[in-house]
């Protein structure tokens, strides 16, 4: 599969899925609602929050298969935010081909207590922390309190409630500042659904892999990985921020990152790989005629 393939084909997704929901939640026309509501039906923590194990299992096997793809192709928030870091990089001056990432620590404990607290709030039955940091529920407020009367001719601030409106407005506004700047560091630091997802993607069997024999250290993937998580001085992608959009395989001129199942492995001694023909022509080069006499009078 050539390198492009699998980015061309995660947009062609998300997009599909981004524009069906904008759609469904502007304007919820009946012939609309009959053909679209498919794509709100699988998203992951509406599910879990109207217990519907069946799809909340399906997403969890096919992350462990996969990584995170839903969180790359099938939430529409994830997609939002992909839009605003593309245009960051653009207003930079520096193209996406270059970026402005580079490689930060996890925030893992705001990760865990936003996981912990909005899981033990559905327990114990309490919906409004896990609706208030869903991204499908942030996105699906932002339309209907947004968009859709903004569509209809009508002020968005008097054609519902004023605090819903504002709340919207506030989130919409933090996420897309943070996305425009960082990336996906609202999706890998404050969404209990990346952060849950995150937990399995950790251990699934298809992943980015850097190939270090193959590795030049030029940065490129580096600066184009809008999680941040890509640690060159170790060679390793962190697993449960990885999203995988692909940008780090399609800027790679040596070849050296791919998706797949298979674990690269160092194979030349680093310092061999460093020094590359000095170091072979120290090995190889005669001895001198201090280091001759020497083994002649051992020898002797």
């Amino acid at each position: 599969m050539k390198k492009s393939t699998l980015k061309t084909i995660r947009i062609m997704v998300s997009s599909v899925i981004f524009v069906s929901l904008t759609l469904l939640f502007t304007v919820p026309a009946t012939w609309i609602c009959a053909h679209l509501y498919g794509f709100q039906a699988i998203q992951w923590l509406p599910a879990a929050m109207s217990f519907s194990l069946a799809i909340c299992i399906i997403w969890l096997v096919v992350t462990l298969l996969f990584g995170r793809i839903y969180c790359s192709s099938v939430c529409p928030l994830g997609t939002w935010q992909d839009i605003c870091s593309h245009l960051g990089c653009r207003s930079r001056g520096k193209g996406v081909t270059q970026g402005w990432y580079h490689y930060r620590p996890p925030l893992s404990m705001i990760r865990n207590i936003v996981v912990i607290i909005t899981f033990a709030s559905l327990l114990v039955g309490i919906t409004f922390i896990a609706a208030f940091l869903d991204p499908s529920s942030i996105f699906h407020r932002a339309c209907s309190t947004i968009l859709s009367p903004t569509v209809r001719g009508i002020p968005p601030w008097i054609a519902g409630s004023i605090s819903g409106f504002i709340l919207s407005v506030c989130m919409m506004t933090i996420i897309s500042i943070m996305s425009w700047k960082r990336g996906r560091m609202w999706c890998n630091s404050f969404c209990p659904v990346g952060t849950a997802l995150g937990y399995v993607s950790r251990h699934a069997v298809m992943r980015i892999d850097i190939d270090t024999d193959r590795c030049t250290q030029c940065r490129k993937c580096e600066h184009v990985c809008k999680s941040e998580c890509i640690d060159l001085t170790s060679h390793t992608v962190d697993g449960s921020r990885c999203v995988n959009c692909f940008n780090c395989i399609n800027v790679c001129d040596d070849d050296a990152i791919h998706y797949t199942y298979t674990r690269k492995q160092l194979s030349i001694p680093m310092m061999q790989k460093v020094n590359g023909p000095k170091t072979a022509a120290t090995l190889n080069r005669p001895a001198s005629s201090a280091q001759c006499t020497s083994q002649r009078r051992t020898d002797k």
